[in-house]
């Protein structure tokens, strides 16, 4: 799932807050499998607009955003 976000999200970065693309993490374990990916992209020369951060508080989108790629035919 974390391959297919990667390949999905923009990569490019920039934007406002409220859409950042970032893997958002509850253990220490999920952070380095994220941190692992991350890097392997960069390896490859891409640049990564992913930024990684702990879990805080997590808010419900508005309902247009929900099952955005089951929408989108994905």
């Amino acid at each position: 799932m974390m391959d297919f976000f990667i390949g999905e999200a923009s990569l490019g970065g920039g934007g406002s807050s409220q859409y950042k693309t970032a893997l958002w993490w509850h253990s220490e374990e999920q952070k380095k499998i994220a941190e692992k990916k991350l890097d392997a992209v960069r390896k490859t020369g891409r640049y990564v607009g992913i930024d990684t951060a702990p879990v805080t508080k997590v808010y419900r989108a508005e309902e247009y955003h929900q099952r955005f790629y089951e929408k989108k035919g994905y």
